[in-house]
């Protein structure tokens, strides 16, 4: 399977190094959860800069596993979005692969036929091989357009891995951990050896069918929390930082089984961070495949302000006709077209005039956003936590009452 495109140095084409990410093979048989997640860890033997860390949902005999790698250079970036059947420790997958190339020079991105079957032990190893598949470059910047329909053909290779049950989510998303450090600075107790063991016992009792309700307000007002922090954070951005990509993928999720744990958790948050939640996915989702180190230096100037300004007039109108409207009052929407709409996907200019404004929208509208929240933090946070004032009394008086037997 060929999983890794490790781009040798800055040379596109004459030093692109195709590399197969696989696998040894063990005895013994993985015991996995009927429903669950895994954290399944696959690459080259010899390859261990090149790992790539997919996360896989259970459910029965089916699989379905999201992958990324970022290449060392800092370069390539990959994900890739597998589904298969699990029979006792082995594990057959197949799918599809995202790569993105950027540097000064070039920007290209191509999508790969993926898969591979695997045996592994229950000590959390395994192996396997990939199976023959392609990669296809489906589109690039001008100096390295040559790329854009070229087929690569890749072989079968050995591959190597290892994997572990994954607590709710994967360490990156939220689930008990992040629900339990949060609770226990609610709880203000002091650290202590008898603390712990005790708050350890109280939270898993938690997890009895009878306390789901208690343990989902906790969830609830953990995960406001989580969000209001990640939001501060993503307010600190400059309007014009790509890092703000990766705290929209933080707060709403990439589409992956992240992605599915974020939905559900959404669904018990009130109007403020349900909104947050939409927003951050619709902006993550219009900049898919967008080249932003292209974009984001061209955009520098009054055009977020306006658009600001203009919105707060006018909530409820389409957000692409407010932008284009905001950006025609400070003079840049003739430049920004001429500059900016060959990086948009479209038949013709005027649709990617379309999708140019609907993308900026929702970018400036994700910052609003999450700038409004920073400002007004500590009520937030307070607010996070009211619905879930009672059940935080009953857990500390649970804890307590086991500290003094």
């Amino acid at each position: 399977m060929q999983y890794n495109v490790i781009i040798s140095r800055g040379k596109m084409v004459a030093g692109m190094l195709l590399c197969a990410v696989s696998m040894p093979t063990f005895a013994g048989s993985a015991v996995f959860p009927e429903n669950g997640l895994i954290e399944l860890v696959t690459w080259e033997n010899g390859q261990d800069a090149y790992k790539i860390v997919h996360t896989c949902s259970l459910s029965g005999k089916s699989i379905h596993c999201d992958g990324s790698i970022a290449v060392p250079e800092g370069q390539v970036k990959m994900s890739f979005a597998l589904d298969g059947t699990v029979n006792g420790g082995n594990v057959e997958l197949m799918g599809v692969g995202t790569t993105r190339y950027s540097a000064e020079a070039c920007s290209a991105t191509a999508t790969s036929q993926d898969g591979f079957k695997l045996e592994l032990d229950d000590s959390g190893h395994g192996s396997g091989t990939s199976a023959p598949g392609t990669l296809t470059w489906t589109g690039a910047s001008a100096k390295c357009a040559i790329l854009v329909g070229k087929t690569e053909q890749q072989p079968s290779a050995p591959m190597l891995a290892t994997w572990r049950i994954l607590d709710g989510v994967p360490d990156d998303g939220f689930g008990d951990q992040q629900t339990k450090s949060a609770l226990w600075k609610q709880l203000g107790q002091a650290e202590g050896p008898l603390a712990r063991k005790c708050f350890e016992e109280t939270f898993a009792k938690l997890k009895k069918p009878d306390n789901a309700e208690i343990k989902g307000r906790i969830e609830t007002a953990a995960y406001q929390q989580h969000m209001v922090e990640v939001a501060v954070e993503a307010a600190k951005a400059d309007d014009f930082d790509p890092n703000w990509l990766e705290s929209a993928k933080s707060i709403g999720g990439s589409g992956d089984a992240k992605q599915r744990v974020t939905d559900t958790l959404a669904k018990g948050l009130p109007g403020l961070f349900g909104t947050l939640v939409r927003l951050s996915q619709k902006a993550y989702r219009l900049s898919n495949g967008l080249n932003e180190k292209a974009l984001l230096p061209k955009l520098k100037g009054k055009l977020y302000d306006a658009y600001a300004a203009e919105r707060a007039q006018r909530p409820n109108d389409p957000p692409a006709e407010v932008l284009k409207d905001a950006s025609t009052h400070v003079g840049t929407w003739e430049k920004l077209k001429t500059d900016l709409i060959k990086h948009f996907p479209g038949a013709n200019d005027d649709a990617r005039e379309r999708a140019m404004a609907e993308y900026l929208a929702a970018r400036f509208d994700f910052l609003a956003k999450v700038r409004e929240i920073a400002a007004n933090k500590e009520k937030h946070l307070a607010d996070a936590w009211k619905n879930a004032a009672d059940d935080i009394a009953r857990v500390r008086g649970d804890m307590l009452n086991c500290m003094v037997k």
